[in-house]
């Protein structure tokens, strides 16, 4: 049975919602040394902002609004870094859309300076830190570029859809649930990388 309007909006806002949260769990500090577990979870979430304009143009479509999501998407560079991310991990190669092979680096504590005590496990190359810090992984591309911090760069890379989704009618202020996704989503735009 075809999905209506309604029907893919819903899946749109519980998208969004999964979007917030994702960038709220991945800002806070750490007491876990877990790259691999961190890496997983950035790339997921690379992948949810990649992926968004999925649904996004079929709500489009459904409801005969001329906005060309997947052309706007094509034609962003920091989109295309999400999705390299993603792909990669996803099926093991890089289709390398953005033209920057980006990778994410290993992750950096940061401490400030302050000693911090870990137990480590090299085997499962995971470890607990005596105290929550703060950390950044990066992502890293061609030239020896970097791209900045990884989740801050993923988040700004979503904002794109922000005034688009204003535009079309998808999210309004006059809607509460709206108003407070809306919110929680302009500090994308906010994030440097």
């Amino acid at each position: 049975m075809a999905r209506t309007a309604d029907q893919i909006k819903d899946e749109i806002l519980i998208e969004l919602r999964n979007i917030i949260l994702y960038r709220q769990e991945l800002l806070q500090p750490t007491d876990r040394l877990d790259y691999e577990e961190f890496h997983k979870k950035l790339l997921g979430y690379a992948g949810a902002i990649y992926h968004f304009k999925e649904r996004l143009a079929a709500w489009v479509k459904k409801r005969g609004i001329a906005v060309k999501i997947t052309e706007i998407a094509e034609s962003n560079t920091p989109l295309l870094v999400c999705g390299d991310l993603f792909n990669t991990k996803k099926h093991g190669g890089n289709e390398n859309r953005s033209k920057l092979f980006p990778e994410l680096s290993g992750m950096k504590l940061l401490t400030a300076g302050s000693p911090i005590g870990i137990r480590f496990d090299g085997t499962m190359k995971t470890g607990d830190l005596d105290r929550a810090v703060p950390y950044v992984i990066e992502i890293h591309c061609s030239e020896n570029r970097t791209l900045g911090n990884a989740v801050r760069f993923v988040s700004k890379a979503f904002s794109v859809w922000i005034p688009i989704m204003k535009q079309i009618g998808l999210l309004v202020r006059t809607n509460n649930v709206d108003t407070r996704l809306l919110d929680e989503l302009e500090a994308f735009a906010q994030d440097e990388p």
